[in-house]
Formats: C-alpha cells, structure tokens, sequence
C-alpha cells in the first residue's frame, strides 16, 4: 500500500477522512450502524466532527477454522475482532472527472455465516476498482451466534441479514459522496455472502433500495 494526501470525503453522515492509496482512494472501517447484543442495528448517527476511516474494519468474532488455514494461509494476520464490527470500507478511483457517477458494487464476503470479515486481504478490490471504474463496499456484518441465533422466546433471527441491509441504507444516503451513483447499485456476494444477498433481494421489505430521510 502507497499512503499519499489524505482525502475527507464530505457526506451526509458527516467528513469522513480516508486515505490515498496508488490509484485509489480508500475509507476504510466507518461505522453504519451500532447494535446491543442480540439486538437489530440503529443507523449510526451524523457525525459532528470528522470520521476517521484510515484502519480496516475489525472482524465478527468466531472459531478459527483450521481446514481453511491448511488451504488458503492465516487470513487473520493483523485482523482485529470486536462485536463493534458494522462497519464497511469503500474504495474508489481517485481519478474521477467532477459529478462523474459510477457503478458501485456491494460486497458481502462468505464463510458459511460464521466465519469472515469484510477488509480480509483476500478481498482486496483495488485490482477490479482500477480495471473497471467502480466504487467497492465490503461490509463486515455479524455472524454466528451473534449473527444468526434465533428461537422461539429468543434473539430475533437473522441479525446478520438486517446489519447487511442497514449497510445498503448508508450506502444509499452516502456513496455519491464517493463519486458512486445510488441508482446503479450491485449486490455482489461470495457463498453465503450470495445467500445472504439472494434472501435481501427476496425480502419484502425492501425499504434499503429508497433513500430513508435523515442522514
């Protein structure tokens, strides 16, 4: 990573400052939503002084897997883990002509809904961010027990799934901040990212596709 200038993006959920790297610009961890254990997401407020976004997100906490370990490495070196992870990191060209709007792709990582994070190394967009002009969200969302513990009497289910759709919220009252267009908006998941993503569409509500009042 090539650290330059660092940019603040003025957007309604308050300056956010990222950080140049190369041929892109990052934000990187910014929170979109705050959650109480086995409690649904609140939208995080509008910040009254400057975000810093210039440190990965940290990851849900979860199991190691060994087995994946053997086939792909330690995708954890450096990876922080704190139940305050709603949070997403946006990449984007830093060449961008004024009120250009481009494609913005929404990434859910996989892990079978119980391991993963968003800024994992592995997912690095700087390569399809360059090549394609796009603006790439990846989204840490929570996972597991935290995530996706439900019953009868217990934590409402699918916590996992509502944190991915406050995310899109941000994303709809954000990203043009970004030089990202709300209208072309590109749900992309990996595994149960793809799941994920597939149950989200197929939701009835679906109120994350309008731009909700407020910031």
């Amino acid at each position: 990573m090539h650290r330059g200038p660092d940019p603040v993006f003025q957007a309604p959920a308050g300056p956010i400052q990222g950080w140049r790297d190369g041929a892109v610009l990052r934000a990187t961890g910014i929170r979109y939503a705050r959650a109480a254990r086995f409690c649904p997401p609140v939208a995080e407020p509008v910040a009254t002084t400057t975000i810093r976004a210039t440190a990965p997100a940290p990851a849900c906490p979860q199991v190691a897997d060994p087995l994946l370990a053997q086939l792909v490495g330690d995708l954890w070196a450096g990876v922080r883990f704190d139940e305050d992870c709603l949070r997403l990191s946006v990449t984007c060209p830093a060449a961008q002509r004024p009120g250009e709007r481009l494609p913005v792709i929404v990434w859910v990582h996989g892990g079978s809904y119980v391991v993963g994070a968003g800024d994992l190394p592995l997912y690095d967009p700087v390569a399809l961010v360059t090549e394609q002009r796009v603006v790439f969200v990846a989204v840490t969302y929570r996972l597991g027990l935290l995530g996706f513990l439900g019953g009868d009497g217990g934590p409402p289910p699918n916590l996992g799934l509502l944190d991915i759709r406050e995310a899109l919220r941000w994303v709809q009252r954000n990203i043009a901040a970004f030089g990202g267009d709300p209208a072309l908006v590109t749900l992309l998941g990996q595994s149960s990212g793809a799941d994920a993503s597939a149950h989200l569409l197929l939701a009835a509500d679906r109120r994350w596709r309008a731009k909700p009042s407020g910031a």
